[in-house]
């Protein structure tokens, strides 16, 4: 809970960090808007896409970090696989920024690195507790957008074919 629940809580605290956190998540829900409609491009049936979307939708978040950080070894790849990933990758690295102060209290969150529960702590210093970004799993945020965009081109390349071959089967 606590990997889901910092960034909103931060952000309210660190409003110039919203335009930024705003386009990262309009990014990712374009990207996976795209990969649902390859999906449903790809399928017959509503119901085979719904059966798909859900599959799809599981599987991201299970291999974008939220509930499982640090997969076992041989799932690890997958995690390359997500885009929730990336999404939440950039996020975090928005809206955590080194220039962020947290303040470490008895009515604030619990974290480890908080020695005592008193003082402040930088977002780097949660980032790198979390293993976002340039520690750990994740790639810088330039790369984390880099992905993000060449996803949403190439799903939209693969929509327009999709599209094309379901016409002509038509036809």
């Amino acid at each position: 809970t606590l990997t889901l629940t910092l960034p909103p809580s931060y952000l309210s605290a660190h409003p110039a960090n919203l335009p930024a956190a705003v386009g990262v998540l309009l990014l990712t829900s374009l990207t996976s808007s795209s990969m649902g409609e390859f999906v449903s491009l790809l399928t017959s049936t509503t119901q085979e896409a719904v059966a798909w979307a859900n599959f799809l939708s599981l599987g991201g978040l299970l291999l974008g970090g939220f509930y499982i950080p640090n997969p076992p070894a041989p799932f690890s790849y997958l995690q390359w696989t997500s885009v929730l990933r990336y999404g939440y990758d950039a996020l975090m690295q928005t809206i955590l920024s080194s220039s962020v102060m947290i303040t470490c209290n008895a009515s604030s969150y619990q974290l480890p690195i908080c020695a005592g529960g008193l003082g402040e702590v930088t977002g780097a210093q949660v980032r790198k507790y979390l293993q976002v970004g340039e520690w750990g799993r994740g790639l810088p945020l330039g790369s984390n957008l880099a992905v993000l965009v060449g996803l949403y081109v190439g799903f939209k390349i693969l929509d327009y074919l999709a599209l094309q071959r379901k016409l002509r089967r038509q036809l």
